[in-house]
């Protein structure tokens, strides 16, 4: 079932272009040459919610889910039919704790 993207939700974790937040966010880096870098980081906006009800986000034009990215990040490796279970019920609450 995740199989198909999990390999970039692995890719992301060692992008050293994104921050993955354990309170659940995701921020983008921005490049330091450019006319418009400041060497700054932005929030990488998280698409709304997927039909089960998932925060995502998109990388190399395929949307992936926040909570296996943050799992993947703080945990650990993601298996193959690994169900993540958010504690409080709310599956847009991708805080670690």
């Amino acid at each position: 079932m995740y199989a198909d993207n999990d390999n970039l939700v692995e890719e992301i974790v060692n992008d050293n272009f994104y921050d993955i937040r354990s309170d659940g966010t995701i921020w983008a880096r921005k490049p330091k040459s450019g006319p418009m870098a400041r060497g700054k980081i932005y929030p990488l906006r998280q698409v709304d919610h997927n039909r089960e009800g998932y925060r995502l986000v998109r990388y190399k034009d395929k949307y992936l889910n926040c909570h296996r990215i943050v799992y993947c990040k703080f945990v650990g490796e993601l298996e193959y039919d690994l169900d993540i279970n958010h504690k409080d019920g709310n599956k847009s609450n991708n805080n670690i704790s």
